[in-house]
């Protein structure tokens, strides 16, 4: 090969790079990670973050908040219609929510510490109406309930 030959190609190898890197940031921006863009292309047209929430440790009876983030990345509104908890001890924002094409919206659950081994450990399905067709999504809370002297000590402590 020419010398112009290598530098036609070393060039087109520079603007391919540069093209890729290109649409990955513009990607990045519209998705936020590089995860929710495979989601989406295939064929995911939401995305619930995090599925996982730990609650921290309180004594028993006490209330925390978990708060998750629904991503819209399709071109149609979507709506969470339900909401059902694996027990008592667990409520949502009123429904519905509507989240309309390419917003993010927050939405939160109260959990009321319970657990007989001390361990809170619940599922939150959240109810997606998908063009009539209802799709469960189950987010997975998680804590601990201590007693009320364990908590001093513990705040003595760090304190």
């Amino acid at each position: 090969m020419r010398r112009t030959d290598w530098l036609r190609f070393a060039g087109g190898v520079v603007l391919g790079i540069a093209l890729l890197a290109a649409l990955a940031a513009g990607a990045l921006c519209r998705f936020g990670s590089l995860r929710n863009v495979s989601l989406f292309l295939n064929g995911h047209n939401y995305v619930v973050e995090p599925v996982r929430i730990d609650v921290g440790s309180g004594t028993v009876g006490e209330k925390r908040t978990a708060r998750i983030h629904i991503h819209n990345f399709g071109f149609k509104s979507i709506r969470v219609v339900g909401v059902t908890f694996s027990c008592s001890c667990a409520s949502a924002e009123p429904l519905p929510l509507v989240i309309n094409p390419r917003e993010n919206r927050e939405f939160g659950f109260v959990v009321s510490l319970r657990g007989g081994d001390g361990n809170v450990d619940q599922i939150a399905t959240l109810l997606f109406d998908d063009d009539g067709k209802m799709r469960p999504v189950p987010i997975q809370i998680t804590g601990k309930c201590v007693d009320a002297q364990e908590k001093a000590r513990d705040s003595e402590t760090k304190g």
